[in-house]
């Protein structure tokens, strides 16, 4: 609904909560404001009588006379026939619009100015989360001339300054004037001087008079000692900035409080940056987050349009996601909420892509710009230039946060270098469009929504494919650029620096895959792995290992097929089933060697020398091992040495021959010294893993346990959850050789939904079927045998490590002396029938006998 509307002779100004006569503002009490507004907005139909109650005192029981002493109220200015009783039913607006509606009347020469010079409220709504603003902006105001609420449309910031003002009022002599600038539409800078100096004049009483309007509102604030509020200043920064510091000047009792969404960058400004709701933490009980700012505002708008919305602790958990979704941003919650008793909030959830279309009101005291989500983002861009626009649509390619720098580049084109987008960059952040995240590196984003928004201007210019293109040659840089730091700096540094990169290189990696992009793929691919790799996860490594195999026919150079293979080829105990392991291991080597980069040919030439071993042919895997050797520089990283350190232990895994063993444990304590060189805990704790393990094979049960036990502690510390869950299954090995059914069982209920995501699982299985047989199911341990067989064949991958042997061998020969071995094979080849559900179900179902048993 437009902020004006014309009937004849009396125009409406919702906006400025004004009803005019002839061009001349006519007092109106707030509720009848209210109640004309809501039949206006609604002039099409009849209004039934509990309806207008329900919008004109919101929340409140009320006794229906009160309707009806405001609509006579507004009968004796606007005459009995413009609003009509229908009985027993409610009321309608009845007066014709004039054609031009939106048009306002000519005033008269003396007519006040368009802007509200509204008095402060009787009492203000309430404000959820903002006690700390409210505390810091009255501390300014106490001390500072001129304080600015600076932030995005929507944050609340005329609210804040409300209820501060209300707070404040009796803390100057002369009061607390409030101006509403919003209506003002001057685009000349010495036009909007003028206006906001005639709104300001009307707000603080002072007649004017012929001449400079500015000048003389200077002599009249000049003895005053006033709290002056300027609202909604944003449009009007030329005309403001031109006026303000003369009064200032003029006026030492003065006190400025501005809201907008830019600062004003005027000398002796104190900026106070209205951020969005506090959101409830990711681990909060339902306590915690009803009480958090975002979700009590979501439950309190949902309840003032339906007091039967009320939230269990499911709701509640809904309810969090939501707001977390809306990034704690109030309008956006408001809009959701009027949404949530009809839809659901896990219907809103899922349609959270759609909120532009979706987040719409039609409260008829909200400003247009702020009846839907998009109203409000059109607000915002249409106060950027050509070069601002262009820089928040690029910047919509982005799926999480930047550093300038990278955003500097994706925005720049032929026709904008890197300078200019600087500058927009700091344009768009100024204005509250970007988000700045503390940090160092700083990093920035854009609120989700305004994302969305930015994106379907983006596509609308027709630049969505070229500034995807043009992200992902940027990302793959800043993947290259880490790849270098990954052995020279600490883990903890390493993710802290370049974990937030994830979201995007995913995307880069995503979109590259589709158009068949191998060198974007090869660099964003190999930063994935890497972070994976130090996060201890695999969760997407299968799927990016065969999206980079399909892409090696499109590889045009010899580096992007080796970044490629060095992804396609297996990795540990995952590997593609329709890609031998030892091929693309070779093909792996084979592509750096071409290369000839040392370091890359270095740690490809470890996994080859596994493989080989893995696959018998210990000849061979010696040689490369001798490879390794000399390639081995000692002026490279410790932790990059770390891991040819472990390949003696790798390949005394599948070797017979006498000291491989003792050769294994001195290349083992060999990658500690190291590890202790890097000074990093998550790679010594890794040593450790290792080095547990290794005792675990041995038959060392004791030290197995002792220094299994220590690293899980250490893992945890590090955020290692795919290490940690494999060195529980190892300390559940050691118990079950050490006969301790019930700790083996609560080892492996550890590890087992931590191995799942990763798709380690399939090792856990042979432990669970010795558990199954020693508790006298040998058909549920057949089945889960199979199903681990079934693991090992489409990751290629013999039980050959001792660890592994040490449970399987018993198990299978306690099964076979129960069932005999014709029952023994049909129910393992069950077991490999099984999917990952079913054959989950079946190990909970043993680790819960084990554990009744246990009690």
């Amino acid at each position: 609904m437009p902020d004006r509307r014309r009937f004849g002779r009396f125009e409406i100004r919702l906006t400025e909560r004004q009803l005019r006569v002839d061009g001349q503002a006519v007092p109106l009490g707030a509720r009848a404001f209210d109640v004309l507004a809501a039949l206006v907005e609604r002039r099409d139909r009849l209004v039934p009588k509990a309806e207008l109650l329900e919008l004109a005192w919101p929340g409140l029981v009320v006794e229906e006379n009160n309707l009806q002493v405001q609509v006579s109220a507004l009968r004796k200015v606007m005459g009995p026939s413009a609003i009509a009783t229908i009985p027993g039913r409610g009321y309608r607006f009845t007066l014709p619009a004039d054609a031009d509606e939106s048009a306002p009347a000519p005033p008269p020469a003396d007519a006040e100015p368009a802007s509200r010079a509204a008095p402060l409220p009787v009492d203000a709504p309430p404000l959820l989360g903002r006690d700390a603003d409210l505390a810091a902006l009255g501390e300014l105001l106490a001390t500072q001339h001129l304080v600015s609420i600076v932030g995005a449309g929507g944050l609340g910031k005329t609210v804040l300054a409300r209820t501060l003002a209300l707070r404040h009022r009796n803390t100057w002599p002369d009061g607390v004037a409030w101006v509403d600038l919003s209506a003002l539409a001057e685009d000349e800078p010495a036009a909007q001087a003028r206006a906001v100096a005639l709104a300001v004049a009307h707000a603080v009483h002072a007649p004017l008079g012929e001449g400079d309007a500015a000048a003389l509102l200077a002599r009249s604030l000049a003895p005053r000692q006033l709290l002056l509020v300027l609202d909604n200043t944003e449009h009007l920064m030329p005309g403001l900035t031109a006026v303000l510091p003369a009064w200032l000047a003029a006026a030492p009792g003065l006190r400025v409080l501005v809201t907008s969404q830019v600062a004003l960058h005027l000398s002796g400004e104190q900026v106070w940056r209205l951020g969005a709701l506090a959101l409830p933490a990711p681990d909060a009980t339902p306590d915690a987050i009803a009480a958090s700012p975002a979700v009590a505002l979501l439950v309190q708008r949902a309840r003032a349009g339906d007091q039967r919305f009320v939230l269990d602790a499911t709701g509640l958990a809904r309810a969090a996601e939501l707001c977390r979704h809306l990034d704690g941003h109030p309008l956006a919650i408001e809009l959701a909420a009027a949404r949530a008793p009809q839809l659901g909030l896990a219907a809103l959830n899922q349609r959270l892509a759609e909120r532009l279309r979706l987040l719409h009101g039609s409260a008829p005291l909200r400003p247009s710009r702020q009846q839907s989500l998009r109203a409000m983002l059109d607000w915002s861009c249409s106060l950027l230039d050509a070069v601002q626009q262009a820089a928040l649509r690029r910047l919509s390619v982005f799926s999480g946060s930047f550093r300038l720098e990278t955003a500097q580049q994706v925005v720049a084109d032929d026709h904008l270098d890197e300078w200019a987008a600087l500058d927009a960059i700091d344009a768009l952040l100024d204005r509250s469009l970007l988000q700045h995240e503390a940090g160092d590196p700083p990093r920035f984003r854009l609120p989700e929504s305004t994302r969305l928004y930015a994106a379907e201007k983006l596509a609308a210019a027709g630049e969505t494919a070229s500034a995807q293109v043009t992200h992902g040659r940027v990302l793959a840089q800043r993947a290259l650029g880490m790849l270098d730091e990954l052995h020279a700096c600490s883990t903890a540094d390493f993710l802290r620096l370049h974990g937030p990169e994830y979201g995007d290189l995913d995307a880069a990696f995503e979109r590259a895959r589709v158009r068949g992009d191998a060198a974007v793929a090869g660099a964003t691919g190999l930063a994935l792995q890497a972070i994976d790799g130090l996060r201890g996860v695999a969760t997407l490594r299968r799927r990016r290992m065969a999206a980079a195999h399909a892409l090696l026919p499109t590889a045009s150079s010899a580096l992007d097929r080796a970044r490629l293979w060095s992804q396609a080829a297996p990795a540990s105990s995952i590997a593609l089933p329709e890609l031998p392991r030892l091929d693309a291991t070779q093909q792996r080597v084979a592509a750096w060697r071409e290369v000839g980069d040392r370091r890359e040919l270095y740690v490809a030439l470890v996994l080859l020398a596994e493989e080989l071993a893995r696959a018998g042919q210990p000849g061979a895997a010696r040689a490369a091992a001798d490879e390794v050797a000399a390639l081995e520089d000692p002026g490279w990283p410790a932790a990059l040495r770390m891991v040819g350190a472990q390949l003696d232990c790798n390949l005394a895994i599948y070797s017979r021959e006498p000291g491989a063993r003792l050769a294994g444990l001195q290349g083992l304590r060999r990658m500690l010294a190291l590890a202790e060189q890097t000074g990093d805990p998550a790679r010594i704790a890794m040593a450790h893993f290792r080095l547990a393990d290794h005792a675990t094979g041995e038959g060392r049960l004791d030290e197995a346990v002792r220094l299994g036990q220590a690293c899980i502690a250490e893992l945890a510390q590090v955020r290692r959850p795919v290490v940690q869950a494999m060195a529980m299954a190892n300390l559940a090995s050691a118990w079950l050789q050490a006969g301790d059914d019930a700790r083996a069982a609560q080892a492996l209920a550890q590890s087992l939904p931590m191995m799942r995501p990763h798709l380690y699982a399939g090792v856990l299985f042979n432990h669970l079927a010795l558990l199954a047989v020693r508790a006298g199911d040998a058909a549920t341990a057949a089945r889960l045998l199979g199903h681990a067989d079934d693991w090992y064949v489409r990751n290629q991958s013999p039980r050959r490590q001792a660890a592994e042997q040490q449970v399987m061998a018993p198990a299978l020969a306690a099964i076979v002396a129960a069932l005999g071995e014709p029952a023994c094979d049909r129910l393992r080849a069950e077991g490999a029938r099984l999917d990952e559900l079913q054959a989950e179900a079946l190990a909970w179902r043993v680790l819960a006998a084990a554990g009744a048993a246990a009690a």
